[in-house]
């Protein structure tokens, strides 16, 4: 999946991270991808073009990307996609 490895590389490079937790979990409603740090975080107003593929590819199947971000506490991307009826 592009967009996990994408969030990964943001983590390396930017938020100066110890620790990432990443869940991919599949229920009823769909497919969620959250990846976590706990980072130096950005102002997510800022967000850079890496969050925007994100975003591109999960709308692209019909779904979302939330971007929450606290300076100096981390950063948490999180991915859903519907399931199809």
């Amino acid at each position: 999946m592009t967009t996990m490895r994408e969030a990964l590389s943001n983590v390396e490079l930017h938020s100066r991270a110890r620790t990432v937790s990443i869940a991919v979990t599949v229920g009823k409603s769909g497919l969620r991808m959250t990846v976590s740090d706990n980072g130096q975080g950005f102002p997510t107003s800022g967000a850079g073009r890496g969050i925007a593929r994100m975003r591109a590819a999960f709308a692209e199947l019909g779904g979302t990307l939330s971007v929450n971000s606290v300076h100096g506490e981390g950063t948490t991307v999180t991915g859903v996609v519907p399931r199809r009826r």
